[in-house]
């Protein structure tokens, strides 16, 4: 089987902490995972979007998005400092440097004002929330009306992670409206995407 099927064994669970060692040794081996180019490639930018990353890791994912969005702001939100300091790091060549922030922050606590992204998307970080009832509260109060969030969880064969099923259930617990669940692969791994919506809520009014 190929090793990036396979659980990554020095993630963090519950029982570890994302220091600064664990952090860079974690992003040395998986921070340029081809997940996160193609993602960025099918996630259908357009470049003036305001894009968020909730669990940016490395950047690597907002550095291949800033070649679509080319007029628009691409945000990365970590809750390691260490994290942060890379992704700041690796991008500071990049062209599209000036329209990325990398920000100290969790899901739970989004470090952005209300109806402002037009695009977000968690890239195997969804499993890593504290509480993701909380999370997705706040990435639908940063969205705007009808904007997109898009889940990606790889798909891993011994319980790591989530599946898509319970993807779809937290989803539309928080308010969501799931518009499309694929399975996607790159030459050496498969993942869940998932697609929602955030929809607006109409109040009906009585005659």
């Amino acid at each position: 089987m190929n090793e990036n099927l396979q659980q990554h064994d020095d993630e963090p669970t519950d029982n570890h902490i994302w220091n600064e060692e664990v952090a860079t040794t974690y992003v040395e081996k998986y921070g340029e995972h081809p997940i996160n180019r193609q993602t960025a490639e099918r996630a259908g930018l357009t470049p003036d979007d305001y894009l968020l990353d909730i669990g940016c890791g490395s950047g690597s994912a907002l550095r291949a998005a800033a070649t679509i969005v080319t007029h628009g702001q691409l945000i990365g939100v970590d809750p390691t400092p260490a994290m942060v300091r890379f992704s700041q790091t690796e991008s500071a060549d990049h062209p599209g440097f000036g329209r990325m922030r990398f920000l100290l922050g969790g899901a739970e606590a989004l470090p952005l004002p209300d109806n402002r992204v037009t695009v977000c998307w968690a890239i195997n970080s969804l499993h890593h929330w504290q509480d993701i009832a909380q999370g997705l509260a706040e990435a639908r109060r940063v969205i705007v009306p009808n904007g997109r969030f898009i889940v990606v969880e790889e798909i891993f064969p011994e319980g790591h992670g989530f599946e898509a099923d319970e993807v779809k259930m937290h989803l539309s617990s928080a308010g969501f409206e799931v518009e499309g669940a694929s399975i996607q692969e790159t030459d050496d791994a498969q993942f869940n995407v998932l697609v929602a919506r955030n929809v607006v809520e109409h109040n009906v009014k009585e005659d």
